[in-house]
């Protein structure tokens, strides 16, 4: 650490921080330049082409960009294990199914579902030490469950960033059946169930859940066109705003779709449902706010439950402490089994209880009409009535949350044409009852008059404020003029290469040479 009459003898660049900063400065010097990008998306989605258009971009960037893969991790784990390696299988179906069986015993084996992860975080060290210079950056191709991400955030903070990879289901079945020399009406079975387990692996929590997975991105890309001559194709422009929004010190403020999700987000904090939190909002065709909602319990003047109803709030956490829903769902549960065990359809020996992990999973705890709650996309379209918003054409819905069924009809008979959304809800029946009137994930010019519902692309609720907020001087505080991007502070990482106990010993430090310099200095005679 350097002396006390060094830190004071700092001074920041003209128009930029404050000259009675120095200490901070010092502290900030120890920001860690390295930084971890991931990918995820659904088989079929692209990610490694992805991860290969963000390696060209960072690298014209002056970074050093350096690609790890989940299935090299797996292969490691394979010699350890003393299995035969998935990239040596005959078939490229064989090889997919190997590798997806090993993930899976890997987290079963170490009782870790981020253990995969956890290979590329020692791989990124041992890079590490092999390289000069701290401007690396890695990219993780490709996650495939939440734990793996909650690892990286844990040990990378700020400094990792998430990409979801978007792609229209049709294209990615269509990419598979290619890739893997399937023939759909021969092989859909093996096509389903490959897409299946990748999305969802409902009977084990050591198996692949990227369903769980992409909404946590930061960031979200379509790779639907993949055809560089195609109109459509947006992938590069998108990767490169990311990378300007994370490294670079040019000014970017939000798009319409960005400021609408972030509102819905924002709204969904407020709800206190016991199932989970969703928020909704609907953006004029200016992209002006008309109006947010969030899931909670209704109250009688108008509106939802929330903390000002301290004399009469009824939601479900305060006096009732159990989930409507749940209840019910258990009950019909019951009264189904009552009824089969009487007509002697369920032998004697077997309880409530085996018939309850039996039906585990089935479309009985899909059910989610019981619930005391009005939904968050409800909610917004009924506070446009209750307020007297009219809905005006081009007028677009953002949900934190695919809508479900009931939701989805009240929406197309609302007269909105366009909703976007981040989370899938897999309980949802919208496109099977409404396919007549919604155009699942297919761009509004080409939903051909029916409700385009669209997933969203842009930068995710969580890293809106980190990517967005004024940190740094941005004009010359003398002449008013714009800095140019070498002098703003563009870096949006935020890890740092010391602990906090080290950062508080230099500050401890500091504060000795300062006392030590005026001890000195009254020590020596006038």
């Amino acid at each position: 650490m350097a002396s006390a009459q060094k830190i004071r003898a700092i001074r920041p660049q003209a128009g930029t921080s404050d000259e009675n900063e120095s200490l901070i400065k010092k502290l900030r010097e120890h920001r860690a330049q390295e930084f971890v990008f991931a990918v995820v998306g659904y088989a079929g989605s692209g990610t490694s082409f992805v991860a290969g258009k963000l390696s060209v971009l960072l690298e014209q960037l002056g970074r050093t960009p350096s690609t790890i893969k989940a299935r090299n991790a797996l292969d490691l784990y394979a010699t350890v294990k003393g299995v035969p390696l998935p990239k040596d299988a005959d078939t490229a179906v064989e090889k997919v199914i190997l590798y997806q069986d090993l993930g899976d015993s890997l987290r079963r084996d170490s009782e870790e579902n981020s253990a995969v992860a956890a290979y590329m975080v020692r791989k990124i060290r041992e890079s590490r030490t092999s390289r000069a210079g701290g401007s690396s950056v890695f990219i993780l191709d490709s996650l495939k469950h939440p734990a793996e991400v909650y690892l990286l955030r844990s040990v990378y903070g700020e400094n990792f960033c998430l990409i979801g990879v978007g792609c229209r289901p049709d294209v990615r079945l269509t990419r598979l059946k290619r890739k893997l020399h399937l023939d759909h009406e021969r092989d859909g079975p093996t096509l389903d169930s490959l897409m299946g387990r990748d999305a969802e692996d409902s009977e084990k929590k050591y198996g692949q859940h990227v369903d769980d997975t992409f909404h946590l991105s930061d960031f979200f890309v379509d790779n639907t066109v993949v055809d560089e001559d195609s109109r459509g194709y947006h992938l590069p422009d998108k990767l490169a705003r990311l990378t300007d929004l994370l490294f670079a010190g040019k000014i970017d403020r939000p798009e319409k779709d960005e400021r609408g999700l972030y509102y819905a987000h924002a709204a969904s904090l407020r709800s206190s449902c016991l199932s989970r939190q969703v928020g909704a909002a609907i953006l004029d065709d200016d992209g002006n706010l008309v109006a947010v909602g969030c899931n909670d319990v209704p109250r009688p003047t108008g509106g939802l439950y929330g903390p000002e109803d301290a004399q009469h709030d009824d939601r479900c956490f305060r006096e009732r402490k159990v989930c409507s829903n749940t209840v019910e769902q258990r009950a019909v549960a019951k009264d189904l089994f009552e009824r089969l065990e009487k007509s002697g359809f369920i032998p004697h020996d077997k309880s409530l209880e085996d018939f309850r992990r039996a039906i585990k999973g089935s479309r009985i705890s899909a059910l989610i009409e019981f619930s005391r709650s009005v939904h968050a996309e409800m909610d917004a379209l009924v506070s446009c009535i209750r307020k007297g918003n009219a809905l005006t054409a081009g007028a677009v819905l953002y949900s934190t949350t695919y809508p479900c069924h009931n939701c989805a009809r009240h929406i197309v008979a609302a007269g909105i044409m366009r909703v976007v959304y981040l989370e899938p809800y897999a309980k949802s029946k919208a496109i099977d009852l409404h396919n007549d009137s919604i155009a699942d994930n297919l761009p509004e010019a080409e939903a051909n008059g029916k409700v385009a519902f669209a997933p969203y692309q842009g930068v995710s609720p969580r890293l809106f404020k980190r990517i967005f907020l004024k940190t740094g001087d941005l004009k010359n505080k003398e002449t008013g003029e714009l800095l140019g991007p070498k002098d703003i502070d563009g870096f949006r990482g935020a890890l740092l290469s010391k602990s906090y106990l080290e950062l508080e010993n230099d500050v401890a430090k500091f504060l000795d040479d300062f006392e030590n310099v005026n001890r000195n200095d009254e020590d020596q005679p006038a």
